[in-house]
């Protein structure tokens, strides 16, 4: 269906704008009634104090899906043991990682981070967000401690070996989201706010600095300023004997620009595409740089297709070749095209010095492949992988490299890769919850415009109780991102999936248009004034589950993040007829003025920018904000975020409940202080947002029901 236009003023003053002050005595008065509200609502409520109690006799996320990474010879995890809230950084001898008898050594206790300015800080540790380790210096490296969970954070140096930070070292106690990298034992590059007008146009640093070691960070000279931006981001790669740094510059995060910096140099671009996603590139494999571009391209002379994993001959483009620099690694074909993820290749490549690990997707199911260069051609050969398995990757130690290997149901493993196409496995994570009698099936539903939109469905099979059950429906349907299979991937940070699932619920992943899962142009399908393909996408997969009687439109709930909280909103206001529960997290609800918030101007890429008349009438024929109407009957919706969210703001959210409240609707909130946009808590505040999401969804689709309900 068709979003229609708005009739409100948007030009006016901002509808409940007060509640955009985050920080603002009045915003936060009515934030705690709001969440006194919830909780008085949820807390009686049996169901919940199963979900409290849940969550602390289960192995926590830490063990569960805990992602290790290998440093010359020793695999680095983060571990939470009994009685220890925050965990501690740990290392063990890869030879005797997974083990009984492993003994490890403890580097840090993380609940012995200072405060700052009395804000706790806790470890950035959000995948591949490791400590940066100094190839010159092995011992040292760069931990980015989080500020109140949010993108911010602040950076100091720890020596492995003596397990205490340095003195003397590099360190950066102004809050910012940091990108830094070693250019030798004394010298870094990084990218700090030190000034707001250093701000990218989406609100981050964009300027880099070469830091030497005993200098002020302030004195430390420019050695990039790339101008208008949305992003920059520090790429991964280098030449042969020569401290260079290359750099992607997001003009938008469609457009993007390889540079090169070399001290003494003026600052280089590269002749790789301009589509090269969020990280660039992933590193140097069989010395070659590794990308990847989203749209068909020629590098130097080669005719590269969409989506096409490729490599770069650094060191010959240094010495003034012309020719021979650019080989193919994997090229999609229909319904098979790299998995992306945002385009953070680290996640999804891994780089080594005579090898290349990397995940395609063939009809959303993840692939896994091994390629080496021959002198002439890459040549690559599959790694067996079971269906329905996913696989991520730490960085790589020499020729060897760490996978987490994840699904649905099956507790994660971590897998050791080295020669040719088999592994080892070394450690499997501990089950969180008996799902013996799930199984995984995808689907595919034909939306509006007849489009085949594929989901999966991950239900109990169980004879005694046929017929429709309590459904979670979860999409994103944005930038790019693949919703590929994780093991209870945290919502926002908390355990609501876990809860859902151990309590019988059945759950349904839509990989809606504007996602990658079938590649470039299934994601640029849904983008600006076709936006509205990704709601009708989300409403077919709900309909369905309801014709085929997975479940009913009474137990049928809608949960998203993010722009998935966005897509949820949307729903909320287009087809309140489809849903019994809107579960909507951090999200976006008035496109009218995103871009002016926080992190908003990055995204006019995928949505449009409201600056420009054409584009803002494209956004407000779904800015759900401005489509609430007292008239309508809505189901009770839960809204959330965090107060330290820094990327999306939480005005957002609360604007959108104040909205639906002042027109006459029920709805309900929660918004603790801590947690970010990504949801990084500590473990008690983890139950409760969990506990909090997870009644609510049970309450609402009759899952689980008290016997007298």
């Amino acid at each position: 269906m068709s979003g229609g236009a708005s009739n409100a003023d948007t030009d006016g003053p901002v509808e409940f704008g007060w509640l955009e002050e985050i920080h603002g005595d009045a915003a936060l008065k009515w934030v705690d009634e709001r969440n006194r509200e919830t909780l008085a609502r949820l807390e009686a409520d049996e169901r919940f104090q199963r979900a409290m109690r849940r969550s602390v006799a289960l192995p926590s996320p830490l063990e569960r899906v805990g992602k290790p990474f290998l440093v010359d010879g020793w695999v680095h995890e983060r571990h939470r043991p009994a009685g220890n809230p925050d965990g501690i950084w740990r290392r063990t001898p890869l030879a005797q990682y997974g083990k009984p008898d492993a003994e490890a050594e403890v580097l840090l206790d993380l609940s012995t981070l200072p405060d700052h300015e009395g804000v706790p800080c806790s470890w950035s540790w959000f995948g591949a967000v490791d400590p940066v380790f100094c190839v010159q210096a092995p011992s040292r490296c760069l931990m980015r401690l989080n500020v109140a969970g949010g993108d911010r954070v602040i950076l100091r140096e720890f020596d492995v070996e003596r397990r205490a930070f340095v003195d003397d070292g590099f360190r950066l106690d102004i809050p910012s989201a940091i990108e830094v990298q070693w250019l030798d034992a004394d010298t870094l590059m990084i990218i700090a706010e030190l000034d707001p007008a250093e701000r990218s146009l989406g609100g981050w640093p964009r300027v880099i600095r070469r830091w030497s070691r005993g200098t002020r960070i302030e004195d430390a000279p420019i050695a990039f300023d790339p101008g208008s931006c949305a992003h920059v981001k520090l790429a991964a790669g280098s030449a042969t004997g020569r401290p260079i740094q290359l750099v992607n510059v997001l003009r938008t995060y469609a457009e993007t620009e390889l540079w090169m910096l070399e001290e003494g140099q003026a600052p280089r671009r590269m002749p790789l595409p301009s589509r090269l996603g969020f990280s660039g590139t992933a590193g140097m494999a069989c010395g070659r740089l590794v990308f990847h571009t989203d749209v068909a391209s020629q590098v130097c002379g080669v005719d590269l297709p969409e989506s096409t994993l490729a490599s770069f001959d650094l060191d010959g483009w240094l010495a003034g070749r012309d020719t021979d620099l650019v080989h193919p690694i994997f090229s999609a074909r229909q319904g098979h095209v790299f998995n992306t993820i945002f385009g953070a290749l680290h996640m999804t490549a891994a780089c080594a010095p005579a090898a290349l690990w990397y995940v395609t997707i063939e009809q959303v199911r993840p692939r896994l492949w091994r390629a080496s260069f021959d002198g002439q051609a890459w040549r690559s050969e599959a790694v067996a992988l079971p269906e329905w398995h996913n696989v991520s990757f730490s960085r790589c130690d020499g020729n060897r490299c760490l996978a987490h290997v994840e699904s649905f149901i099956d507790p994660p493993s971590v897998w050791l890769l080295s020669e040719g196409a088999s592994h080892r496995e070394l450690t499997r994570g501990v089950a969180a919850v008996d799902l013996a009698g799930y199984r995984v099936e995808q689907r595919w539903a034909a939306s509006a415009d007849g489009t085949q939109v594929p989901y999966v469905l991950i239900a109990r099979e169980d004879p005694g109780q046929p017929g429709p059950r309590p459904t979670m429906l979860y999409a994103y349907g944005g930038f790019g991102l693949t919703l590929t299979p994780q093991y209870f991937a945290p919502f926002a940070g908390c355990d609501a999936l876990l809860h859902w699932l151990a309590e019988g619920g059945t759950y349904v992943v839509a990989n809606l248009r504007g996602g990658g899962e079938l590649g470039p142009q299934w994601a640029a399908s849904a983008t600006g004034p076709n936006r509205q393909r990704v709601f009708d996408d989300f409403y077919a997969v709900a309909e369905a589950l309801i014709r085929d009687g997975v479940t009913t439109r009474e137990q049928l709930a809608a949960t998203g993040l993010s722009n998935g909280g966005l897509l949820t909103s949307v729903a909320l206001t287009q087809r309140p007829d489809l849903f019994r529960a809107v579960l909507s997290g951090v999200p976006l609800t008035d496109m009218a003025r995103f871009h002016k918030l926080l992190a908003g101007m990055s995204w006019v890429s995928d949505y449009g920018n409201p600056d420009i008349p054409e584009q803002r009438e494209w956004v407000m024929r779904y800015s759900p904000l401005h489509h609430v109407q007292a008239a309508r009957a809505y189901p009770e919706p839960l809204y959330y975020t965090t107060t330290s969210d820094d990327r999306v703001h939480p005005g957002h959210a609360r604007r959108m409940v104040a909205k639906l409240r002042a027109k006459g609707h029920a709805a309900l909130y929660f918004e603790p202080r801590m947690g970010g946009h990504a949801g990084s808590m500590d473990a008690e505040s983890a139950a409760l947002m969990s506990a909090v999401q997870a009644t609510y969804l049970m309450q609402k689709t009759g899952l689980a029901a008290p016997a007298d309900s």
